[in-house]
């Protein structure tokens, strides 16, 4: 487990339990779906809304877990226990109110969502939609980054063979307690694990219809 005394080392411990859609993946990450549908309750909600929201600031996508690193062209993805895939992503942003870092439930934090659709035929890799809530911490000059990264986690139905070396579009979205919003798009190739021992087999069937 990626653990330190920080306040960071909660929120892998907490996210999976309010996992919106989704399964497979990195074990101990926060989960990129992950948030309730309650409003007013810290990082539990509420789910998405940009109604209202004023275009504001820039943000970039990238990936790593303890720190930020631009996100590559080609990305290779993990495998994990629960029997899927998912890539690692983090979030960098300026001109936007970045929140608490020493309260995860204070509701002034930013929400941050991060979803992929294959480029081929637009479908998501996971029906999950929702964002989640969580301060971003100070790097001077004006940037933030997320205070640590999270899994973009595969419906469990794609597998290697649908999954590896199929382009994905991958949306960053974050809207501040402000109502200030800003999105970003890349797309990127998913290619195989660095870690040994995943499987290399079809889809399974079904796989979901799209959202």
């Amino acid at each position: 487990m990626r653990s330190t005394t920080t306040v960071a080392v909660v929120v892998p411990l907490l996210f999976p339990l309010w996992a919106c859609g989704g399964s497979g993946g990195g074990d101990d990450d926060p989960v990129a779906d992950a948030a309730p549908v309650a409003p007013d309750m810290g990082p539990r909600g509420p789910c998405w809304s940009t109604e209202g929201s004023v275009p504001r600031g820039t943000i970039e996508l990238g990936t790593g877990v303890q720190s930020f690193t631009p996100m590559p062209t080609q990305q290779p993805t993990e495998y994990g226990s629960q029997g899927g895939f998912d890539i690692q992503v983090n979030a960098r942003m300026t001109g936007l109110k970045p929140g608490n870092l020493s309260d995860i439930l204070d509701p002034g934090n930013p929400k941050t969502r991060f979803r992929a659709f294959f480029v081929d035929n637009g479908v998501s890799v996971n029906r999950g939609e929702c964002a989640f809530r969580l301060a971003y911490k100070d790097m001077g000059n004006g940037v933030f980054e997320l205070q640590t990264g999270t899994s973009l986690i595969y419906d469990v139905c794609f597998q290697a063979q649908g999954v590896l070396n199929h382009d994905v579009k991958i949306v960053l979205e974050i809207l501040d307690a402000d109502g200030g919003y800003a999105s970003v798009e890349q797309i990127i190739t998913p290619i195989e694990p660095i870690q040994p021992g995943w499987p290399d087999i079809p889809n399974y069937e079904p796989c979901p219809p799209p959202p």
